[in-house]
């Protein structure tokens, strides 16, 4: 079975605002609106379990690479290893990695 690269649902904090990335055929299955409004609103409900102490729904993860000190940027960003429709079925329950250098 061939393997293949996964872009899983993240958001990518960047200079001039957040940018929403998955992969091609999730956003088309499940329409990019949907996708957009699925990510955000699981990613928000687990900051909000994380704030009232439940450290289980958002994991920071610090990153060390030697591209920090070159030229090069690591932007921090939230993702899980799901498919947006794995999120989109238990929404208000899923849990998220915030990557940051």
């Amino acid at each position: 079975m061939p393997r293949s690269f996964v872009c899983w649902p993240q958001i990518i904090f960047e200079r001039n605002g957040p940018t929403i990335r998955g992969d091609l055929a999730d956003m088309e299955h499940i329409g990019a609106e949907d996708y957009e409004r699925f990510l955000t609103r699981a990613v928000k409900a687990a900051f909000e379990r994380y704030c009232k102490n439940s450290k289980k729904s958002l994991h920071i993860e610090r990153v060390r690479t030697s591209s920090m000190y070159d030229r090069y940027r690591f932007p921090p960003r939230v993702y899980t290893p799901r498919s947006i429709l794995q999120i989109a079925k238990k929404v208000d329950q899923q849990s998220f990695t915030l990557r940051l250098t």
